[in-house]
């Protein structure tokens, strides 16, 4: 399937191209045949970019995470509900596919799906991308990880480590150095979102929604949809995923709760991590 960046830029070519023979028919006086060309011109590139309007989209990129030896936690976002079929494989033209794997994006979880694959091979570099089975086959941007080692074949390896991603101080033009630095892959120490910062047209984070929002406005930074596509991340939580400080603080009313709930729900339907209290998370 092709991106759909290319299918955008056929469709307003051909509208620009429709335009053009507009303008030449009404100087001509037997220009008939040229202007029916044309109209049907401008017809098949409004039909393109109503179609690619209406279809389903990759708005927040694609990401890695919690790679071990043989498995990892595979990561987008979908801009609507729909089929989403996740292809993995070991080079980047898709043409030795790995594995495939059905799954729906949904509101309940804001159109986030996660898919854990399992039964990699150590040590192997894997391309991966999603693709929306909704009609559209929009395409994802194509991400890449390198698993671990097996256990018993201890080797050295390269990463690069950040954290505070406060949107208000953006763009992160460091993230894009080190998504170049050939690394194995990043930690993120936390403080991934500023929910408590407005930034932006958002203020400060309080709902579910609200939440979710400061997540999907972290991701439209280039820098960090580039680095996320490179190499897989390990993710941890501090404060400002929720609140500055609020450790030890007394979050006992069904406000603050409800408030810490919608903030651990959007972390982790937004990050690529595996779900809590499952075997072996300890």
């Amino acid at each position: 399937p092709l991106p759909r960046s290319v299918l955008e830029h056929a469709g307003l070519s051909a509208y620009a191209i429709a335009m053009f023979f507009g303008k030449i028919c009404s100087g001509l006086t037997d220009g008939l045949r040229l202007c029916s060309a044309g109209t049907f011109v401008a017809a098949v590139g409004q039909l393109m970019l109503a179609w690619l309007a209406a279809g389903m989209d990759f708005p927040c990129g694609v990401s890695a995470g919690d790679v071990t030896d043989r498995s990892a936690i595979l990561w987008t976002r979908a801009d609507e509900a729909g089929p989403v079929r996740l292809e993995l494989a070991t080079d980047r033209q898709f043409r030795r596919i790995v594995l495939t794997s059905a799954v729906t994006a949904g509101a309940e979880t804001d159109f986030t799906v996660k898919v854990a694959v399992e039964g990699l091979s150590p040590h192997t570099l894997y391309y991966y991308r999603f693709v929306a089975e909704d009609g559209s086959a929009a395409v994802s941007e194509t991400g890449r990880f390198r698993t671990a080692p097996a256990p018993d074949e201890p080797a050295g390896f390269r990463f690069v480590f950040s954290g505070d991603s406060d949107f208000s101080r953006g763009p992160f033009r460091l993230l894009g150095f080190a998504a170049n630095e050939d690394a194995d892959f990043m930690i993120w120490f936390g403080d991934t979102i500023y929910a408590d910062i407005p930034a932006g047209e958002l203020g400060i984070a309080l709902s579910l929604q609200q939440y979710r929002a400061k997540y999907r406005q972290l991701r439209t930074d280039p820098y960090l949809r580039l680095l996320q596509r490179s190499l897989p991340l390990y993710v941890g939580w501090d404060d400002h995923e929720l609140a500055d400080n609020y450790a030890g603080a007394q979050l006992t009313s069904p406000a603050a709760q409800a408030r810490r709930l919608a903030a651990y729900t959007a972390f982790f339907e937004h990050m690529p991590i595996s779900e809590q209290g499952i075997a072996g998370d300890e």
